[in-house]
């Protein structure tokens, strides 16, 4: 029985050892239907993902699926009358667009309603702008006077268009009040209208004023108006005859050009006057100094005396002129308590005892001016301004001094390019408390034409009335002002 048992028991054994050895048969994938993943797009592929039922996954590539363009074009860009366009084909699954083309600009379409500037027609575009139409230019007629000028105000011309009716204008000059008498003269004045309204009286012949009528001895013989911004256009013709200052106008703002004011012959008398101007309101030192005041001043354009043009209380404007007096004692310019300006003149006193006097003055000389005198050349005093600038000569041809500043304080400066010369006395006649300036260029000559003098110190004082050792200065005390010195600045480069 126990042998049995063993039996049983190695059977038993070898049976499990044979079926351990026995192999398992292999697994077979279940796949489903498979799911997107990854969709493909027009130009990238997608993936498709399989699983088993066992869990485990597999993939495949999507084909992409390419761009898909439609036949009909679509505008991008709309074209404008002057701006071009553009168009293409759209991917109906993406933003991809093919056979981008251009369109042209569409130009302007034109309505049929007519506006004009004054040259040319227009049309109003579709655009919503104004543009210029080349198809046709105003057609203009001749101009026609619509509004006559007068003496006191500008007319109008007009043209008209033919085609559109479109008008174009131009002003008229005011009329200039011709007088070829000397009654027509003195009439020309009278005209009524608003304070300051400009007019100009022309010349069309020389007047001959009559001397012994208007020989200045009293004011009902001495011709004065009031002038306010009146031109006096002497046309190249003069006004001769005149005696002492019987052409004495007042005001201010006015003209009086282009010809000859003269005294009448063989008149010997002492500060003969050809022209006496002379502000009508009362102004101070300060006053005709600012530019307010010098906006009204009285203008001298291109005339020519023979007598004294003597300024008072304004501001005056000199240019392109000849200011020569002949009688004894008489001055080119004489001025008080006034602004004056010179350019580009001739200031001379053939006879007489100086070419500019100024007292209290802002005396100017400028670019092209000359004063000549057989004395002194400029006398200016009582807190006058002398100022050259530019080229200027200066000479005192006789036994004078060039420039005589008295009565100061006085300030003088002396531009480069101003010549002086010629005094016998000396260059300068200077007033304790005067102070002068010279600029390197300027030239100066000291008397008798000899070697350029030295100068005392500045502040060098010296007794009232005496003269430098070499001639070149001489000194006064003056009456208006208490100091004992006066200053000299050269700041020339002499060689």
């Amino acid at each position: 029985m126990r042998k049995t048992l063993v039996v049983l028991l190695l059977v038993a054994v070898l049976i499990g050892a044979f079926v351990s050895c026995k192999e398992e048969p292999a697994h077979e994938h279940t796949w489903d239907a498979g799911k997107v993943t990854t969709p493909a797009t027009c130009e990238k592929a997608g993936v498709k993902t399989y699983t088993c039922s066992c869990g485990e996954t597999k993939t495949e590539a999507i084909p992409a699926l390419g761009h898909d363009y439609s036949t009909e074009w679509t505008i991008d860009t709309p074209a404008t009358c002057t701006e071009p366009g553009s168009k293409s084909h759209h991917c109906s699954r993406c933003t991809s667009k093919s056979d981008v083309t251009p369109i042209e600009a569409t130009g302007h379409t034109y309505s049929d309603e007519w506006s004009s500037d004054a040259s040319n027609h227009w049309h109003a575009a579709t655009c919503g702008h104004d543009v210029k139409s080349d198809i046709a230019a105003h057609t203009w007629g001749d101009w026609e006077n619509t509004t006559p000028a007068t003496v006191l105000a500008e007319g109008e011309d007009t043209k008209t268009c033919s085609v559109c009716g479109a008008t174009e204008t131009r002003p008229v000059a005011k009329l200039a009040l011709e007088v070829s008498t000397f009654e027509e003269f003195v009439a020309a004045f009278a005209i009524e209208r608003e304070a300051g309204t400009p007019y100009t009286i022309k010349l069309t012949a020389d007047l001959a004023w009559n001397a012994t009528t208007y020989d200045g001895s009293d004011a009902e013989h001495t011709f004065s108006i009031d002038m306010t911004g009146i031109t006096l256009d002497l046309n190249e013709h003069s006004i001769t005859g005149i005696a002492n200052k019987a052409f004495a106008p007042t005001g201010n703002t006015f003209t009086i050009k282009n010809g000859s004011v003269l005294l009448a012959t063989g008149l010997e008398a002492t500060y003969l006057r050809a022209i006496s101007v002379n502000f009508s309101e009362t102004l101070t030192y300060a006053d005709h100094t600012t530019e307010a005041e010098q906006a009204k001043a009285v203008t001298f354009d291109g005339i020519t005396t023979n007598g004294c043009l003597y300024l008072g209380g304004g501001a005056f404007i000199i240019k392109d002129s000849t200011i020569e007096s002949y009688g004894t004692k008489t001055r080119g310019i004489c001025s008080y308590s006034a602004y004056v300006d010179v350019t580009n003149s001739t200031v001379k006193a053939t006879n007489g005892e100086v070419a500019i006097h100024a007292r209290d003055t802002v005396l100017n000389l400028n670019n092209g001016t000359t004063v000549i005198s057989p004395t002194h050349g400029i006398q200016a005093y009582y807190k006058s301004t002398v100022t050259t600038t530019g080229t200027v000569t200066i000479t005192a041809a006789g036994a004078g001094y060039d420039i005589y500043l008295n009565y100061g304080p006085n300030t003088l400066t002396i531009g480069a390019g101003t010549t002086i010369s010629g005094a016998t006395k000396g260059v300068f006649a200077l007033t304790f408390g005067d102070t002068v300036t010279i600029a390197n260029g300027a030239s100066i000559t000291g008397p008798a034409g000899g070697v350029e003098p030295k100068y005392t110190a500045a502040g060098y004082t010296k007794a009232a009335g005496t003269a430098s050792t070499n001639g070149y200065v001489g000194w006064s005390k003056g009456n208006n002002n208490t100091s004992d010195t006066a200053t000299i600045t050269d700041n020339r480069v002499l060689e």
